[in-house]
């Protein structure tokens, strides 16, 4: 067969059956990504670690709420992670996580128990907080942006600049 008499504009039935099912297998429910009630329920369960004095946890369960309503709509190929205003509720609740912890000394343990991916996304908060010095503590987040990069690398701060899934 010669390659100049190929169609390759044409799709073969079986060709259309197998992109049929790709695309089935990669759906994911777009209402999920967007409902109002994921973040809500998880901002009271990311407070509530807080009252008990469980940041660790708190900032974990933030972080994970993030990178479910955020990240994964974006790697899964849908339009977008989500809103402006969404972005924001969830920045400003971490923004209260890392306001909340006290203890300097303490910050580096409590980034290292994170993932390598939430540290990232704990500096794509970071740096988005710094960008908006009217709504978010600067200091803290100057403080845990010292504290995460002594513990992720600078390649933490390249792998955030380079990141095209941004929020």
């Amino acid at each position: 067969m010669s390659f100049r008499s190929l169609a390759v504009d044409t799709i073969s039935e079986e060709q259309q059956v197998l992109i049929n099912h790709m695309q089935s297998l990669s759906v994911v429910n777009p209402s999920q990504s967007h409902d109002p009630s994921i973040f809500n329920q998880a901002a009271t369960q990311v407070r509530a670690l807080l009252t008990k004095g469980n940041v660790q946890d708190a900032l974990s369960r933030a972080l994970e709420v993030a990178n479910q309503l955020l990240i994964q709509p974006i790697t899964q190929g849908q339009q977008g992670g989500g809103s402006e205003e969404l972005v924001e509720k969830i920045a400003l609740l971490i923004n209260d996580v890392l306001s909340s912890f006290n203890r300097e000394q303490g910050l580096p343990a409590v980034i290292k128990n994170l993932r390598d991916d939430e540290q990232i996304l704990l500096l794509k908060f970071i740096y988005y907080g710094l960008a908006r010095p009217a709504k978010f503590n600067c200091p803290v987040m100057l403080n845990w942006h010292e504290k995460t990069v002594q513990v992720a690398g600078v390649g933490g701060i390249v792998r955030v600049l380079s990141d095209r899934r941004s929020f």
